[in-house]
């Protein structure tokens, strides 16, 4: 599945999980469960999210804004899920909160889905966004993997200054393959 598609599938699973604590409260038990699984989802989703796509969009002149805004939005967005997650908060404050919380993430997926994806699709070739659609995946399912159930390998996760390097790579080997062309 390419890059896209997994981030999209991610993103349908915040808005359906948002829904359902809104509509079960925060205080609940049920609420308090879907929160916590929302929370470990996108926290693991923004980290990924951030190495693989954005640090390719810094890359890019055309798609610099687009790392900016989702940098910028992802900051806002674990700054109101550790509020979230305070124990400070009770009843009607948490759930006026998380609406807030939820109508930023939710403005956050509709631009990405809407702005981001589509002007940034240029700066990949078809096989790369495969690639990166399966990296994402292994590296949100290690992140997502308990650390008393990890094997002792070392983490397959790369360092978002090797993605980097391995997308500049890429982008010479396209110009290369254009000029040839």
């Amino acid at each position: 599945m390419e890059l896209f598609d997994v981030l999209k599938k991610d993103h349908d699973q915040v808005k359906v999980l948002c829904r359902r604590i809104q509509t079960a409260g925060g205080e609940s038990g049920a609420g308090k469960r879907l929160f916590q699984e929302l929370t470990s989802m996108l926290e693991v989703h923004m980290q990924a999210e951030e190495h693989l796509y954005y640090a390719r969009l810094e890359d890019n002149k055309e798609t610099l804004k687009f790392a900016i805004e989702g940098y910028e939005e992802h900051r806002l967005a674990k700054m109101l899920l550790d509020e979230l997650k305070s124990k400070n908060l009770n009843g009607e404050h948490w759930n006026i909160k998380f609406k807030v919380f939820s109508d930023v993430v939710l403005h956050h997926i509709e631009e990405e889905e809407d702005e981001f994806f589509e002007s940034s699709r240029d700066i990949f070739e078809e096989d790369e966004l495969e690639e990166l659609g399966s990296i994402f995946s292994e590296q949100k399912q290690q992140l997502l993997t308990p650390a008393s159930s990890r094997t002792t390998r070392r983490s397959s996760i790369k360092p978002r200054r090797a993605v980097k390097a391995k997308a500049r790579g890429r982008k010479k080997s396209v110009r290369a393959r254009r000029k040839a062309a």
